[in-house]
């Protein structure tokens, strides 16, 4: 009686090989492997009274899943193997699209570098941009609402994440908005806007006299914007 019942359940898990391996488990979870390594190979030339440098650089070992769950949720749970401090990548959950909103909550991206929101995993090149790189903001805790609009010709993100990103060295609070606009879709040029606000302690002498009440420093409010297409 216990395989006659266990068997219906073991016939909805499916192994499909399409772009990844995929697990299909009935409609209640579909998951899809992810797996990305880059190793660099250099040589040095010998210089005096110098520590040498090791000839094999693993730069990246990525591994992730993503899926479905239960139809209405899709989730993404990547991690870097060779970062001990900091393993895991984006770690989040969103709702699927209805009326051209969705709803993201976990770690992930900072909406303000198209660079740097595209994936490791769909990178044409091994590296991003010393811009991408240094100056957008990075991953961070927070919550996003996205979606597109007029015919998918208007892309939008609004979020509010609990600092500034793993770029930026003290911040509270960021507010992020990007909008990315194209005459049609699959046009081969997209206008994009960005804004940000961040609100970050003062440093150590400033604003001293204007010390609230319970001894908290003042917040600086800060705000940058950029334009690409």
């Amino acid at each position: 009686m216990v395989w006659a019942a266990a068997t219906p359940a073991l016939a909805q898990v499916k192994l499909a090989f399409d772009k990844r391996p995929t697990v299909h488990v009935g409609n209640l979870l579909t998951a899809g492997i992810r797996f990305k390594s880059q190793v660099d190979f250099r040589e040095f030339p010998d210089e005096l009274e110098t520590p040498s440098k090791p000839l094999v650089d693993l730069h990246r070992t990525r591994i992730g899943v993503e899926g479905t769950l239960i139809k209405e949720f899709e989730y993404q749970i990547e991690g870097e193997l060779g970062d001990a401090g900091q393993p895991w990548r984006d770690v989040f959950i969103q709702t699927r699209p209805f009326l051209g909103v969705q709803v993201r909550g976990g770690q992930f991206k900072i909406p303000f570098s198209l660079d740097q929101l595209t994936s490791s995993m769909d990178l044409d090149f091994n590296y991003r941009s010393l811009a991408a790189a240094f100056l957008a903001p990075g991953r961070d805790l927070g919550v996003v609402v996205f979606g597109r609009v007029m015919s998918e010709t208007l892309r939008y993100q609004v979020g509010v994440f609990k600092h500034g990103g793993d770029n930026v060295r003290e911040s509270e609070r960021t507010a992020r908005t990007r909008h990315a606009w194209s005459p049609a879709p699959g046009f081969p040029m997209t206008i994009c806007f960005a804004r940000s606000r961040r609100a970050s302690r003062s440093p150590p002498g400033c604003f001293q006299q204007d010390r609230t009440a319970s001894g908290a420093k003042p917040f600086l409010a800060t705000r940058s914007s950029s334009i690409c297409s």
